[in-house]
Formats: structure tokens, C-alpha cells, sequence
């Protein structure tokens, strides 16, 4: 049976459909920021991309409510001193957390040293980790991490890849590819990439790129059996 899919890019509680008695979610989180260039000069490491998990969950008998879905932001390095790391991706049912990807750590202030941090717990049937910010080299700051997904674990910046279920067309995110001298780093893709390290050697502050959102996505698959639907 084709599953029914959907994905979800903003915080939302998802009523259980009266026939599923089960379903699958799949989470990516945030992706971090590069690091942000105050100091003259500065050539910044990369952020960490964000982390997938996968989990199987069942629809407890007499427990009310709903699934609790919490998308994890992507990181940013816009102000010197302002920078927010990527945030966890979450689905919780009956007040307990049953699938949880992490976020990536934005890479320091003028930091030469991609980040390799994670923000949140690993929970599911299946976890894999974002690929770790790239420390700068030569002239170019270093890449943003790659997101994980379906298919595994990022490496460095090249996501995990792999295909959501029910065949959605969105993918795991790539990280951003380091820049020269003075520009401002770039934004990770979407999902969970994270983003590269500014670079400047001048009076001019360069921000890190951002990183990108993650996602939820949730999977039913449909089955009738004697004029019953429910989950095979």
C-alpha cells in the first residue's frame, strides 16, 4: 500500500486520524550557522549540519490528543556577539518525546574551526548525524556540514541523502561551500544544511551563513481490511 505523506516546516500538534493506529515520522533538525568575522583579520570554520531520526509510533489506547511537532530553526551569525545555533526537530505524543534529530552548533566567533556540536537528544528506531563544519583553509572560509538523512550519515558537506517517505520531493541539505576573502558566508541548502564561515581582513564585519530549518515529515500507510482502515 503507497503511503500518505507530509511534511511539516512550522511547529504544529497533529490530531490522530480516527482509522491509524500507527504511524511513521521522520525528523531533520536545524543546521548551524558559520562562524561570524569581527576581528581583522578572520577566516571562519563552517557550522554542523543537522541530524535525522526515524521512528515508528503507535496511538496509545484511552490516551487523548495528538502528535506534538516541533520543527528545529537553522542557526544564524548575522551580529557579532548574536549567534543562535541550529535546534532540535522533535514529535512528542502523551507528553513523552518519541522521535527527536539534532541541531548543529553555529561555528564560534571568529573561529577558524568548524563546529562539530550538536544541540538535543538522538531519539528513535533509526539516528544518523549531520556532517561537521569544515575548518577554513588557505583564502576560504570553512563549508557548512551537510544534513543527514534517510540514506545516513552526512559527510562533511554532502548530506546523508535518501528519500522521505511517500516519495516527497524535498531532500536533506547540502552544506554551503566556503568563500574568499571579504564576503559573508554562505546559507546552507534546504533541509538542515548548515552554513559557511565569514571571511574578512578589514574594518568590516562578516556574517556567517545561515543555516537552514529542518522538517517533520509524517507517514501513513493505508490498509483495508474487512471495511476497517487501519495501519498494516
Amino acid at each position: 500500500m503507497p503511503w500518505q505523506s507530509t511534511l511539516y516546516s512550522s511547529n504544529t500538534n497533529l490530531a490522530w486520524p480516527t482509522s491509524i493506529r500507527q504511524c511513521v515520522v521522520e525528523c531533520i533538525g536545524g543546521g548551524g550557522a558559520g562562524g561570524y568575522a569581527a576581528a581583522n583579520p578572520a577566516n571562519c570554520g563552517g557550522g554542523k549540519g543537522g541530524g535525522y531520526a526515524k521512528a515508528l509510533i503507535s496511538k496509545l489506547s484511552g490516551v487523548s490528543g495528538g502528535l506534538d511537532i516541533v520543527v528545529g530553526a537553522g542557526g544564524t551569525a548575522l551580529t557579532a556577539g548574536g549567534s543562535t545555533n541550529g535546534a532540535a526537530s522533535t514529535v512528542a505524543y502523551a507528553s513523552t518525546t518519541l522521535a527527536s534529530a539534532r541541531g548543529g552548533v553555529t561555528c564560534a566567533q571568529d573561529s577558524s574551526t568548524g563546529a562539530t556540536g550538536v544541540v538535543g537528544s538522538a531519539i528513535g528506531d533509526v539516528t544518523f548525524s549531520g556532517g561537521d563544519g569544515g575548518d577554513s583553509s588557505g583564502g576560504t572560509s570553512g563549508y557548512g556540514g551537510g544534513a543527514a538523512g534517510p540514506n545516513g550519515n552526512a559527510s562533511g558537506r554532502i548530506s546523508g541523502g535518501g528519500s522521505f517517505l511517500g516519495g516527497l520531493p524535498e531532500q536533506p541539505g547540502n552544506g554551503a561551500v566556503g568563500v574568499a576573502v571579504r564576503n559573508a558566508g554562505g546559507a546552507g541548502s534546504a533541509i538542515g544544511g548548515a552554513g559557511s564561515g565569514g571571511n574578512t581582513n578589514q574594518n568590516t564585519d562578516r556574517a556567517g551563513g545561515s543555516g537552514q530549518p529542518g522538517c517533520v515529515v509524517v507517514s501513513y500507510e493505508i490498509n483495508v481490511v474487512e471495511n476497517i482502515i487501519c495501519m498494516a
